[in-house]
């Protein structure tokens, strides 16, 4: 009997186009700015949620925390929603197996957008990594990551 054809394409071979939407964001500063601290680290935790996937479609929510060590600088949450367009048909399936390539397409954006935040509360932009990075221990339907790097722009 043959063998069955499977899909060998991955995600990256098909992606048409992403577009990246911001849907809600907190943000709070909580600094004296007459007495700045020499250094800043941050923690960082996101979640993700595979919103839908239709057709040649998916929609990815992403939430981001991240808060300034010493805790008294800054506080940001970001909810965005990636738009994925694929040149074919793909499954839920294809799109665990492809989520670090997927979230991957957001995190230039995510810290585009905390630097511009930070920039504007801080008189300092604070960047992160433009790199999301999942742990193979947890379960592929939720994410989360912790991270610590110090990083003062």
């Amino acid at each position: 009997m043959p063998k069955k054809k499977r899909h060998s394409s991955s995600l990256k071979d098909l992606i048409k186009g992403v577009a990246v939407f911001l849907q809600d964001v907190e943000a709070k500063s909580m600094l004296d700015l007459s007495n700045p601290p020499k250094s800043i680290d941050h923690t960082l935790n996101y979640d993700y949620k595979i919103v839908n996937v239709e057709n040649n479609q998916v929609n990815i929510k992403l939430v981001i925390n991240i808060e300034s060590i010493p805790e008294n600088l800054f506080k940001i949450k970001l909810e965005v929603i990636g738009k994925y367009l694929f040149k074919e048909a793909i499954n839920e399936e294809m799109v665990l197996n492809d989520v670090p390539f997927l979230l991957d397409a957001l995190a230039p954006e995510v810290s585009y957008i905390v630097s511009f935040l930070t920039d504007r509360m801080l008189k300092q932009p604070y960047i992160i990594p433009p790199i999301i990075s999942l742990e193979l221990d947890v379960p592929k339907d939720t994410k989360k990551k912790n991270t610590k790097a110090p990083h003062l722009a």
